[in-house]
C-alpha cells in the first residue's frame, strides 16, 4: 500500500500539470510595453480594477 501512495506522489512531484480546479492568470489584453488605449510604458497587462474591484492575477483582493 505504501509502495503505491510514493508512487503517486513521485510522479504528482514529477508532473507539470496543473490540478483542473487551479484559476489560471487572464490572458493579457495587449502585446507589447505600451497600453494602446493608455499609452502607459511597462504596466499592467490587464486591467486592474474591474467590476469595482482591484483584481491581481484574476483573483479579487482587498485591502
Amino acid at each position: 500500500m505504501l509502495e503505491l501512495i510514493k508512487k503517486k506522489q513521485e510522479k504528482d512531484m514529477n508532473s507539470t500539470e496543473l490540478h483542473q480546479d487551479v484559476m489560471k492568470k487572464p490572458k493579457p489584453e495587449f502585446e507589447g510595453d505600451v497600453n494602446p488605449k493608455t499609452g502607459e510604458v511597462n504596466g499592467p497587462k490587464t486591467e486592474p480594477v474591474k467590476h469595482n474591484d482591484w483584481s491581481y492575477g484574476g483573483r479579487v483582493t482587498d485591502f
